[in-house]
């Protein structure tokens, strides 16, 4: 048994208890072949990046499953008969799945101005797009271009 994730688009029309039968739907698919479902997070009525079947919205679902790997191609067969799901991906996550309770989402700050009054007034430049001067003198390295280099042996042959 492998854990996969499945995230599902349930068509917006679906409401109320249509929409809880569409997500009980899902579990018992995964559960027909002795899968289980490990994790579910609805994530609501979202607005799609692109129209499917002339919707530009849709319930979003995030199921962690756990099911045999030869029962994923019949699953994803049976998630493509269901009219209620607009589109759905079932993936085998990279890396470690943590399947503890998601954090409360916080709002992200907008970056703020760093710049002091005092920076302003002495035209001082706080972007740190300038690179910082240093003392120490760059470093030439001598490369020979290939070009060069058989014209130099060239030159040692035909003196000989």
């Amino acid at each position: 048994m492998r854990i996969y994730e499945l995230v599902f688009i349930v068509n917006p029309e679906v409401e109320g208890e249509e929409l809880d039968g569409a997500v009980a739907g899902v579990t018992r698919l995964v559960e027909r072949d002795g899968g289980s479902v490990v994790r579910l997070d609805p994530w609501g009525l979202r607005r799609m990046a692109y129209t499917i079947q002339d919707h530009r919205e849709g319930y979003y679902f995030l199921m962690y499953v756990e099911m045999d790997p030869l029962a994923v191609t019949e699953f994803e067969s049976s998630m493509a008969m269901v009219e209620s799901i607009l589109r759905y991906q079932l993936v085998l996550p990279q890396g470690e799945v943590k399947l503890a309770e998601p954090a409360a989402e916080e709002p992200v700050a907008a970056v703020e101005d760093v710049s002091t009054p005092a920076d302003e007034a002495s035209g001082a430049d706080v972007s740190g797009a300038d690179e910082p001067e240093t003392d120490e003198p760059e470093a030439e390295a001598e490369v020979e271009s290939p070009a060069e280099a058989p014209a130099e042996e060239t030159a040692e042959e035909s003196a000989a």
